[in-house]
């Protein structure tokens, strides 16, 4: 978003006839700061565009909405539709998020939540590790991470028939594992086939 730019908005009906719009901006999705900029626009039916009088702050981001001028309400709410942006003015088009009431948007779709105290919740992950030590069997899993995930099933006499120490490592973060890249510290290179997860020294 750029200072250049215009605010657009669409009417579900193309063809609607002229009337009165309210459109209001603000750095807060309460619409009270001492900044909020209102302004009423009649205009046809399909896109509304609307270029407000401010100044805008770089790295800021803003809220913005618009309703008909009429006394419509939901649930004794008024009638808005509603959408944000940032101001990056040196950066390209893109995506971004980085404000609280962003986030909060984001929560009715069960991913990364935000909290009343604006810290951040994610979703709680779960693996089932399973490690077998013993004589090799024909068939068996050494080393499994959730039984029903096969690429990540580990045997490491695959590549150590005398035998040998395996160590497969994973991220705490994210629960995926790290891969054996060409045979680091000293390991045997697993690299190029399924079981390129595993460090057998």
């Amino acid at each position: 978003m750029n200072s250049n730019e215009s605010l657009k908005s669409s009417t579900s009906n193309a063809i609607l006839n002229k009337q009165t719009y309210i459109l209001q901006i603000d750095t807060t999705l309460n619409f009270n700061s001492s900044i909020k900029v209102e302004e009423k626009i009649t205009s046809s039916g399909g896109i509304i565009e609307w270029k407000p009088n401010i100044n805008y702050t770089p790295n800021s981001v803003y809220y913005w909405r618009i309703k008909p001028d009429t006394i419509l309400t939901i649930n004794n709410d008024l009638l808005w539709q509603n959408s944000s942006f940032v101001y990056l003015p040196e950066k390209t088009e893109g995506w971004n998020h980085s404000h609280y009431y962003q986030y909060l948007n984001n929560n009715k779709f069960g991913l990364i939540n935000i909290n009343e105290n604006r810290v951040f919740e994610f979703p709680f992950l779960e693996r089932t590790l399973r490690t077998v030590n013993g004589i090799y069997v024909p068939g068996q899993i050494g080393y499994g991470v959730n039984l029903d995930d096969f690429a990540g099933s580990i045997r490491p006499w695959t590549f150590s028939p005398e035998g040998s120490v395996a160590v497969a490592i994973a991220n705490p973060e994210t629960g995926l594992h790290i891969g054996n890249s060409n045979g680091q510290y000293g390991s045997i290179n697993t690299t190029g086939n399924r079981w390129q997860l595993l460090f057998c020294l």
